[in-house]
């Protein structure tokens, strides 16, 4: 094999697995398993954004019949004080037809999703489009603004922190499911 040709083929194999890893590590994509979810809850949960982007991914994982179970465990240790009954609550009722039914709401929080898309998005690997991150004004905790695409303005979530775990759990949420823009 000519010496050029060989480094070309290294250089192209070296880019390659360059991008590979960055990519595996940027898109871990949605909890696998229980252990899976509980490992990423230690390092990711330290933040609000960090434990905000899980709390979506237990919506995403709900969203699916063949992963609810998950979703529901994921939900459940990532919202401050929702039990694991809380499909059987009428509190919680609008929230899980949402979830169930009107999907297109959730997924209207990612970038890149749009009424004009259908609010199409990678639930595998997806970003929020978070407005602002700031201490609550009133001393409750955090809050974070979510642009839906599918609305004017921003919707607050509101997270408190765990004081022996030092671990952030989302609070406040009921405006994250209200309508949106219908799909085009």
């Amino acid at each position: 094999m000519n010496k050029r040709v060989g480094w070309k083929l290294l250089g192209v194999m070296l880019a390659v697995s360059l991008v590979a890893l960055v990519a595996s590590s940027a898109f871990a994509g949605l909890p696998t398993s229980e252990d899976d979810f509980a490992a990423r809850v230690k390092e990711e949960a330290k933040t609000p954004e960090g434990a905000l982007q899980l709390w979506f991914e237990g919506v995403f994982l709900y969203m699916k019949n063949d992963t609810r179970a998950l979703g529901k465990k994921v939900l459940v240790t990532m919202t401050h004080n929702l039990g694991a009954d809380f499909e059987s609550k009428n509190t919680s009722a609008r929230f899980i037809e949402r979830m169930k039914q009107q999907q297109e709401i959730f997924r209207s929080y990612a970038q890149g999703s749009s009424p004009s898309n259908g609010y199409k998005m990678n639930p595998e690997s997806f970003n929020l489009d978070v407005v602002k991150s700031e201490a609550d004004p009133h001393g409750r905790g955090w809050n974070i603004s979510l642009q839906s695409s599918g609305a004017d303005r921003p919707r607050i979530v509101t997270l408190v922190q765990d004081e022996a775990s030092g671990l952030w759990k989302v609070m406040k949420f009921d405006s994250l499911y209200v309508g949106i823009r219908k799909a085009e």
